[in-house]
């Protein structure tokens, strides 16, 4: 039971940072806490790196929280540019596309940049609430443990 509420508290702490990010980001704090039952839980809006905050020998002490997530993100980036580095070796130089004309008004490259950044930010949202939902599945399925 204890684990659940642990698991509950990291997803709405994780919810909270993308609304909040998602609102103001300039206005948004650098980081979130959440209260666990040995210490806080440290979201970091920035990047989505969490960390477990307790006392250890009068001191504070984070532990970053493990995220498999992050290490498949950064295989994924890794295997797509080394795709796009192999394309351009194997493309003859003559048949690559030129390049597309520069935008001559800057409140055009503005709008592009901008609908560029929702687009990555739609995204972020969409997988955070997928993994909720396979979260909480997950936690639904799972058996109560018999207390004696």
């Amino acid at each position: 039971m204890a684990m659940k509420k642990a698991v509950f508290t990291v997803v709405f702490a994780t919810l909270a940072a993308v609304a909040a990010a998602s609102g103001a980001a300039a206005e948004a704090p650098r980081y979130t806490m959440t209260p666990t039952p040995d210490g806080v839980l440290r979201l970091d809006t920035q990047t989505g790196a969490m960390s477990h905050c307790l006392v250890r020998n009068a001191h504070w002490v984070c532990e970053s929280v493990a995220d498999d997530r992050l290490a498949l993100q950064e295989e994924i980036d890794r295997l797509t540019r080394e795709n796009s580095r192999l394309k351009q070796r194997a493309e003859p130089t003559a048949q690559r596309p030129a390049p597309p004309p520069a935008s001559s008004t800057p409140a055009s490259s503005f709008l592009d940049s901008f609908a560029g950044e929702l687009k990555v930010l739609r995204g972020y949202i969409e997988r955070v609430f997928r993994d909720v939902r396979e979260l909480a599945s997950r936690l639904l399925e799972e058996p109560e443990p018999r207390q004696l």
